[in-house]
């Protein structure tokens, strides 16, 4: 092996990269990124570490994904380890958890770097394995897309405020801020988040909109401004490509069998052991959700899951009919119910619901009631917490010596925390999302025809 890797070795550009050693079962033992790929790689031939040395041994493939710059090379190394998970990645070397970034809860969202040993409410991105690298990136981000990292208690303006890389209401912990600079800070938060998600073309395509926006206005300084940060977007990063990584032909199976993979494992001792005959696949999985504003226009949508990827042709909307008032559970319980009498539709594998025990009751006993025997799983919002179906076993007491104990199953919810890198969470909120922004889009259509008084639809 050592003479096929000191052969694709120089084959490898002297470029920024990803590089990722593969077993022979094309599993990905070790992702690691380079400024210039050939020269780390040529590194690795005359270690005798013992991580390194191990993970050489085992090794049988190596592929690497070039870049255009180090900010790509981060954000895209982070994306694959929180999916791939490589044996010799998440075994750090001192006793730190990884790095990530959080976006407070609060009216106006914080921007802080934390630790997941750390209890956290709000919004994570990472892990990212620099801190020094991840500073980096923020300080340069703040230039862009000002944000704030004090506390909501401060009562006077920090050093940040007086550089303009801080707004000063929020700085200051106002309540109710004038809302042109709420609105203004609210979209530095939401194009720093696609940035560190990297979705940069998205961005600079927003900016270059505002930016003729502003300039058909006359407003010519606003679009001035609108123009800097665009080109200080591109210079710290000159060709968007993260997206197209990931959606690569290589790459995107791999994530994909990861994430289901990981998914059966969870559901294979509560779901699928709760309900005798179950499939042991997840072909086929079903996201549910509830949009709603006060008494009117409640609707339901209906998304669907093939193999890991969103199959829109089958996704399916509904009006809420029987249901009044605001009453999700009883909302998704009609949905359900609607969506199963229908047996020209291929029933699913995996039934995920927006919400927790209250939502995945009332799933249930729709389904007994149809006498169907579909795992239902739902998915919390605000702690991510995911709803499983658990068995508690409790053994009889002896009658007789020659009488074994009988089992009696005791079925109930539970409610099950798992890592925010974990795969199988990473797809059942991508599930749920996609449920959501389905039903929104089309109650926000409702809204906008029963506004116009346009024909229903």
């Amino acid at each position: 092996m050592l003479k096929k890797l000191i052969l694709k070795i120089k084959k490898t550009p002297k470029t920024p990269g990803i590089y990722i050693f593969k077993n022979q079962k094309g599993k990905a033992l070790y992702i690691g990124k380079a400024i210039n790929l050939r020269s780390r790689l040529k590194s690795y031939l005359g270690s005798q570490s013992g991580k390194t040395a191990a993970f050489l041994k085992k090794s049988k493939k190596l592929k690497w994904i070039k870049v255009s710059s180090d900010l790509e090379a981060i954000i895209l190394e982070m994306k694959l380890i929180k999916n791939l998970k490589p044996a010799y990645n998440v075994r750090w070397r001192d006793d730190k958890r990884p790095l990530y970034v959080l976006f407070t809860n609060d009216a106006l969202p914080r921007v802080k770097t934390v630790r997941l040993s750390q209890k956290v409410d709000g919004k994570l991105y990472g892990p990212f394995p620099s801190p020094y690298k991840l500073r980096k990136i923020l300080k340069t981000l703040r230039r862009i897309f000002p944000f704030c990292t004090c506390s909501p208690r401060r009562k006077k303006p920090c050093l940040y405020t007086h550089l303009g890389l801080c707004p000063l209401e929020s700085a200051l912990g106002v309540k109710n801020p004038p809302p042109l600079e709420q609105r203004a800070y609210f979209k530095n938060i939401k194009n720093l988040q696609k940035v560190l998600d990297g979705k940069i073309g998205k961005v600079l395509k927003i900016l270059q909109k505002e930016m003729k926006t502003h300039a058909q206005n006359q407003e010519f300084e606003k679009a001035q401004e609108i123009k800097n940060k665009i080109e200080q977007l591109k210079l710290f990063s000159e060709k968007p490509h993260i997206d197209q990584y990931l959606e690569s032909k290589s790459l995107k199976p791999q994530l994909i069998r990861v994430q289901l993979k990981s998914l059966q494992k969870l559901l294979a001792r509560s779901v699928l052991a709760s309900i005798q005959n179950a499939p042991c696949r997840l072909g086929r999985i079903e996201g549910y959700d509830i949009a709603n504003l006060g008494k009117t226009l409640a609707v339901g949508s209906m998304v669907v899951f093939e193999k890991g990827q969103p199959t829109n042709n089958l996704y399916r909307r509904f009006k809420i009919r029987k249901v009044k008032g605001i009453n999700d559970p009883k909302m998704l319980a009609e949905v359900l119910s609607r969506r199963l009498n229908h047996p020209e539709w291929p029933f699913p594998d995996l039934i995920l619901v927006d919400g927790g025990k209250t939502q995945v009751s009332a799933c249930l006993k729709v389904l007994k009631k149809l006498s169907f025997s579909i795992p239902v799983i739902g998915l919390a919002k605000k702690k991510e917490k995911v709803v499983l179906p658990h068995i508690k076993v409790e053994p009889c007491r002896k009658k007789s010596s020659k009488v074994r104990p009988r089992r009696t199953p005791e079925r109930s919810l539970r409610e099950v925390t798992l890592a925010l890198d974990h795969p199988g969470l990473t797809l059942l909120r991508q599930i749920r999302d996609e449920a959501h922004r389905f039903a929104h889009a089309y109650h926000q259509l409702l809204r906008r025809h029963s506004l116009t008084k346009s024909p229903k639809y």
